[in-house]
């Protein structure tokens, strides 16, 4: 494996708070994170450019209920990570 591993893979936060990713992976990163249907009005974010190793995306989670995020590039052993916004 290339240490493809989102981590930690369930978190909570507080609505508003910011979440860094850092890749720490030999795989480019690009994350998305998708709110699940716990809410009538699904959004997605997603971010724009992919980042190498040691690179680094933070997501401020601003709308509550649960996301589940992973990284866009690891189509081969995709992994999640599950984010409750409180």
């Amino acid at each position: 494996r290339n240490g493809d591993t989102l981590s930690p893979r369930i978190m909570v936060v507080s609505r508003g708070e910011n979440v860094r990713f850092l890749n720490v992976s030999s795989l480019s990163m690009r994350i998305e994170a998708d709110r699940t249907a716990s809410t009538t009005v699904p959004a997605t974010y997603q971010e724009a450019q992919s980042v190498g190793r040691n690179g680094a995306y933070e997501l401020s989670f601003e709308n509550p209920g649960v996301w589940v995020v992973y990284n866009l590039n690891d189509r081969i052993s995709p992994t999640t990570a599950v984010v409750y916004v409180k």
